[in-house]
């Protein structure tokens, strides 16, 4: 018999799918399945399932629904640019993430993060060397897949590995669930996230842009080299190298229907994080401090400890950098959750996409109507 698991008997967005409980079960008898909208649940066998209640012990996105513990902690806040203007250029703000999993490679150490395997879907990595770790740069709009991903962080960590994970604050959380103590040998790294698309979604957007484009080798979500730092357009590479650009997925992402239900209440949206270290494009820089922005990236480093603080020394050398206050650097997804869509339209947006061509998805959720339009100018003209 197959049942949902307990942490869901109440509502799905009490689950982000970090994947903690069915790397704990002693007795394999949770497995990750996909519901109709794409997003992994965990579900029980109850045929071999013993009932110790692990599971639920290492649920930290349900035990941690208040942060409230992590309040009133020295904290360090920096805007970045790593010195290395090709890095820079490859990264998708400073250059942050390359600057700390470098430290961490240097020391033979391996880090975890998102890539794009060949299917160009998200899933997360194990990398030992420079080219593998290349692979986790850039945003990545859309929830990656872990599988067993913490088994291979606790083989590392117990054989004494210096490792780095990087990954969303949901997915950092539940890998501490999983590990259920504290390793010396690990830094926690985590991203400022808006919230994370279904892998449908993605899927159906990459099949839009094969008919339309031919068969795809690269995709890039944000495309900074062509259109700056601060553009939100997608750029679609296909086979014969030709490259074709549009902004469908990002105002796909950016309307919030197609996020995880757990998107709309997550708790670690706030300005204390349970990660060793945060980073995220350092959105408002110009507001104090214009002259250290040339529009080629700005990366925000918050340091949430004395370990995130201590092994920031190590690469120093490495970046230019400022210290800078919280207060210049809060963005909303540091202060708390967005409004929820109405449940009607993200139902009727689930709908559509099962039931209707994507093109006609694009004009239906991704146009804008005429105040949208006048906002935009206005914004370009200013």
């Amino acid at each position: 018999m197959i049942n949902t698991h307990p942490a869901l008997a109440d509502e799905k967005q009490k689950c982000c799918g970090c994947t903690a409980c069915m790397n704990s079960c002693p007795t394999s008898a949770i497995k990750m399945l996909s519901d109709n909208e794409g997003f992994l649940y965990p579900t029980i066998d109850e045929n071999i399932c013993i009932n110790c209640g692990l599971c639920e012990k290492v649920c930290n996105f349900k035990n941690h629904f208040n942060n409230d513990s992590l309040k009133n902690r020295d904290i360090k806040v920096y805007a970045l640019k790593h010195k290395n203007e090709n890095t820079r250029n490859a990264s998708m703000s400073g250059g942050a993430f390359t600057a700390f999993s470098d430290e961490i490679l240097r020391n033979n150490g391996v880090v975890y993060g998102c890539a794009l395997d060949e299917n160009l879907q998200a899933i997360h990595i194990r990398a030992e060397t420079n080219t593998d770790r290349n692979l986790m740069r850039g945003s990545k709009y859309v929830q990656s897949c872990l599988g067993d991903i913490f088994k291979k962080v606790k083989i590392d960590l117990e054989s004494g590995k210096n490792v780095l994970f990087s990954g969303t604050a949901c997915q950092i959380d539940g890998l501490k669930g999983y590990l259920r103590k504290d390793y010396k040998n690990l830094i926690l790294l985590d991203i400022v996230c808006f919230g994370v698309p279904s892998p449908i979604v993605w899927r159906k957007y990459l099949d839009y842009c094969s008919k339309k484009y031919g068969k795809i080798k690269i995709a890039i979500f944000r495309d900074k080299a062509n259109f700056g730092w601060k553009s939100n357009v997608s750029t679609i590479i296909n086979e014969n190298g030709k490259m074709f650009h549009n902004k469908v997925y990002a105002r796909l992402f950016s309307g919030k229907l197609a996020l995880r239900p757990s998107c709309y209440e997550c708790p670690y949206k706030a300005i204390n994080r349970f990660s060793d270290i945060t980073i995220g494009d350092y959105w408002g820089i110009d507001n104090n401090y214009s002259d250290f922005n040339d529009n080629k990236g700005v990366s925000l480093v918050i340091l949430n400890n004395k370990k995130g603080i201590e092994f920031f020394e190590n690469i120093k050398d490495q970046v230019n950098f400022i210290e800078t206050s919280i207060d210049n650097c809060m963005q909303p997804m540091l202060k708390g959750n967005f409004e929820k869509p109405a449940s009607k339209m993200r139902e009727q947006f689930w709908n559509d996409l099962i039931n209707i061509p994507f093109y006609k998805i694009i004009k239906k959720y991704t146009k804008k109507n005429i105040k949208q339009k006048i906002k935009s100018l206005i914004r370009r003209i200013v």
